[in-house]
């Protein structure tokens, strides 16, 4: 069997025992650190730990707009590199054709 090029994880929740060295994974935004009223405690908890631990881990951590990014890069600065935009969804021109 050969190994997996890369691992690709929708979410942040991830595995907890080992994130693949070659890991892709999305932050679709981070309303669980930003709107304390949303969430209880202890799941604003879990989530800061767990963005905090992907974004350190993953090769590639993509985010579904400029403005989640720009909020990632201004926590994890030294992660600037490896975060990426890219819009979830088709444009409207591949609609057309």
């Amino acid at each position: 069997m050969r190994p997996t090029d890369v691992c690709f994880f929708p979410h942040w929740d991830v595995p907890l025992a080992a994130l693949p060295p070659r890991s892709v994974v999305t932050v679709h935004d981070l309303t669980h650190l930003e709107v304390a009223d949303a969430f209880p405690a202890w799941r604003r908890a879990v989530a800061a730990h767990a963005i905090a631990r992907v974004v350190r881990r993953a090769r590639r951590v993509l985010t579904v707009s400029e403005t989640s990014r720009q909020r990632l890069v201004a926590r994890f600065p030294a992660a600037a590199e490896r975060i990426v935009a890219e819009v979830n969804g088709v444009t409207t021109t591949a609609l057309a054709g």
